[in-house]
C-alpha cells in the first residue's frame, strides 16, 4: 500500500515537471509578443503559437466582455466546465451527460440535506 502511494506520487511528479515544461503562460505569451518587436526569432517563435494565441484572445474577450468588474468567479471550475462542454460536443456525449445528472441528484440531495446533531445522553 504505501509502495503505492509512493509510485502514484512519483509519476504525479514526473506529470507536473512534464507540464510544467510544455504550458506555456500568459506572462510568458506577453513577454514574446514584446520582444517579437524587435527580435526575429521571438517572430519566429510567435508563429509556432499562433493557436494558442488566438485561444488566449478569445478566452480574454469573452470573459472581459461577461464578466463585470468584481464579478466573483472560480478559474478552475470554468475550466472543468470549458473542457466538459468541449467534451459533449466531440465526443464521449453519454459519459458527460450522466456526469451531469449524477452532480444534479447530488446538488439537490445536499440542499435538502438536514443534519442533526445526537441527542446528547443523559449521564447517569
Amino acid at each position: 500500500m504505501k509502495e503505492d502511494t509512493i509510485e502514484i506520487n512519483l509519476i504525479i511528479k514526473k506529470l507536473l515537471s512534464n507540464l510544467e515544461k510544455t504550458i506555456i503562460s500568459t506572462h510568458q505569451l506577453n513577454e514574446i509578443l514584446l520582444k517579437a518587436q524587435y527580435d526575429n526569432r521571438y517572430k519566429l517563435l510567435l508563429k509556432q503559437e499562433d493557436a494558442l494565441i488566438t485561444y488566449f484572445d478569445v478566452i480574454t474577450k469573452t470573459l472581459g466582455n461577461n464578466l463585470s468588474n468584481g464579478y466573483k468567479w472560480i478559474p478552475e471550475l470554468l475550466v472543468l466546465i470549458l473542457l466538459s462542454e468541449w467534451l459533449l460536443e466531440e465526443e464521449k456525449k453519454e459519459i458527460i451527460n450522466n456526469m451531469y445528472r449524477l452532480s444534479s441528484k447530488l446538488v439537490k440531495q445536499l440542499k435538502t440535506f438536514k443534519y442533526r446533531l445526537p441527542k446528547k445522553r443523559k449521564k447517569r
